[in-house]
C-alpha cells in the first residue's frame, strides 16, 4: 500500500527532503545520466507530492506555478517500483488534486519523450517538436484548463 502526501518545501522534514533527492539522483543522475543539475529553485517554491510504500519513497513529483500554468516536474518512481503501474496512479492522483487546488489552470509538463504516448493516455497533448533536455530527449505537454 502507498501512502500519499502532500507537502510545501517549508512542511517537508529532512528526512523526506533527503529521501527526494536522492530519488532523483539514483534515477535522473545516475540510471539516465541526466547532464544538468537536478537540484534547483524551483523545489523552494514547489509543491511536493509523494509515495512512500513502508520506509521507501516509492514515486514522487513536483509542481509549481509558472504564470498562468501549473506545471508538472520530476515525475520519478524508484526502480523497485517500475513497472506496476505506480506512475500511472501518481498521476491519476496528481492531477484530480490540481484540478482543484488550480481550477480554470492548464496543466504542462516537460515529458521525457519515452513516455509520450504513456502522458497522451492521461489525457495529457503533446506541443511542439522533440528538443534536448539534460542529454534526454523531451517533449513539451499540455492538458487544457
Amino acid at each position: 500500500m502507498i501512502n500519499w502526501n502532500w507537502c510545501k518545501f517549508d512542511d517537508l522534514t529532512p528526512n523526506q527532503v533527503y529521501d527526494i533527492l536522492q530519488l532523483r539522483e539514483l534515477v535522473f543522475t545516475i540510471g539516465q545520466e541526466c547532464t544538468e543539475p537536478d537540484i534547483d529553485d524551483v523545489d523552494r517554491t514547489a509543491l511536493h507530492f509523494s509515495g512512500y510504500s513502508e520506509q521507501q519513497l516509492a514515486a514522487y513529483l513536483r509542481v509549481y506555478q509558472s504564470g498562468e500554468i501549473i506545471k508538472i516536474g520530476r515525475v520519478v518512481v524508484h526502480p523497485d517500483h517500475q513497472g506496476k503501474g505506480l506512475g500511472r496512479e501518481l498521476m491519476q492522483k496528481a492531477v484530480p488534486h490540481l484540478r482543484q487546488q488550480f481550477p480554470g489552470k492548464a496543466i504542462a509538463m516537460s515529458a521525457q519523450y519515452h513516455l509520450e504516448k504513456f502522458y497522451q493516455s492521461l489525457g495529457f497533448q503533446t506541443i511542439g517538436d522533440v528538443y534536448l533536455e539534460g542529454g534526454i530527449k523531451h517533449i513539451r505537454m499540455s492538458m487544457p484548463a
